[in-house]
């Protein structure tokens, strides 16, 4: 990488425009994150509805990014926030 690339993609717009952008994508991941939430939530009303009675309730099988998908969505919301103020005060 060359030095003027460098300076134009660390200058004030550009950092600006990158941590809004990062921002609004970690909105956006935020509320896919709480949709997730419901939809688990609901999985699991259902199953307690239509089990058979005396029959045992079975542990939610979830993968690594179910259950920790909100916090990298917050993660990326933050980083934005953070990239956003770094380029204002630049």
């Amino acid at each position: 990488m060359d030095r003027e690339f460098l300076q134009r993609l660390l200058s004030r717009d550009v950092l600006l425009a990158i941590g809004v952008t990062v921002f609004v994508f970690g909105i956006i991941l935020r509320g896919i994150a709480r949709e997730q939430r419901r939809t688990l939530a609901a999985r699991k009303q259902n199953e307690l509805v239509t089990r058979q009675p005396g029959e045992p309730l079975a542990p939610p099988q979830q993968s690594h990014l179910e259950k920790h998908f909100a916090h990298y969505a917050n993660g990326v919301f933050i980083l934005g926030i953070i990239i956003a103020v770094v380029a204002a005060f630049r």
